[in-house]
C-alpha cells in the first residue's frame, strides 16, 4: 500500500484548523486539550487508511471484470431458483386452496345436524299462519 501524506492535524499550529475547538476545550485542562488532540489525529489516520484501502479495492474492481462477472452470474441464478421456486409453491398453494375447500365442504355436510331425520322432528310452522290464544 502506497505511503500517503498524513493531513495536518485538525489543531495542528502550522497551517489554520479545520474546526475551532469549542468553548468547553478552550477551558479545558492542557492535559483534556492534549487527550482531544490525540483523539482528532487517531481518527484522521483512521480516515486516511480507510480512504486507501477503498480506493485499493474500487481499483481492483476496475482493473479485473471477474469479480463483477461472478456477482452478475449469482444474480442470474438466484432470479431463476428463487422465480421457480416462486411457481412451484404457487402451484401448490392452489392445489392446496382447492383441498382446503374440499375438505372444509365435507366437514360441514359431516357436522351439520339433518333434522329432517330425527324421530322428534316436525316442520316449522312459519309465524304468520301460527295461531296465538288470546
Amino acid at each position: 500500500m502506497p505511503q500517503s501524506r498524513r493531513p495536518s492535524s485538525l489543531f495542528s499550529s502550522s497551517s489554520p484548523p479545520l474546526i475551532t475547538p469549542n468553548n468547553s476545550l478552550k477551558n479545558a485542562s492542557p492535559a483534556k486539550q492534549e487527550h482531544a488532540r490525540l483523539e482528532v489525529e487517531n481518527a484522521e489516520d483512521d480516515l486516511v487508511q480507510k480512504t486507501e484501502v477503498a480506493i485499493t479495492l474500487m481499483k481492483t474492481v476496475l482493473e479485473n471484470p471477474e469479480p463483477i462477472k461472478n456477482l452478475n452470474e449469482l444474480a442470474k441464478a438466484q432470479l431463476l431458483y428463487f422465480s421457480t421456486a416462486a411457481e412451484a409453491l404457487s402451484t401448490v398453494q392452489g392445489e392446496i386452496d382447492e383441498l382446503s375447500v374440499a375438505a372444509e365442504g365435507q366437514y360441514r355436510s359431516v357436522k351439520s345436524p339433518s333434522f329432517s331425520n330425527s324421530p322428534h322432528s316436525r316442520p316449522l310452522e312459519s309465524p304468520a299462519t301460527t295461531e296465538v290464544p288470546l
